[in-house]
């Protein structure tokens, strides 16, 4: 498929019926299970928590992911 590891990752959680967080490594696992993207580079699973926990933060208009901390992430919109 080849989606970005943002675009893979917000896909999962949006897919989530129950709107709860999940660990980044269990995001990772089901990127890697469907096909979703080609890792990269030594540790691509800690790149995809970098690439959420940047786009967790508040400095942003509107973050994409929430930060529940422990590595755990939802979507920024299941808190608005």
């Amino acid at each position: 498929m080849g989606e970005t590891y943002n675009d893979a990752a917000r896909r999962i959680l949006a897919s989530q019926t129950k709107q709860q967080p999940m660990s980044f490594r269990d995001i990772w696992q089901q990127m890697v299970n469907e096909g979703a993207v080609v890792p990269r580079g030594k540790t691509p699973e800690q790149s995809l928590y970098s690439v959420m926990y940047y786009k967790s933060q508040k400095r942003h208009t509107n973050p994409t992911y929430w930060f529940y901390g422990k590595g755990m992430f939802g979507l920024a919109d299941w808190q608005r």
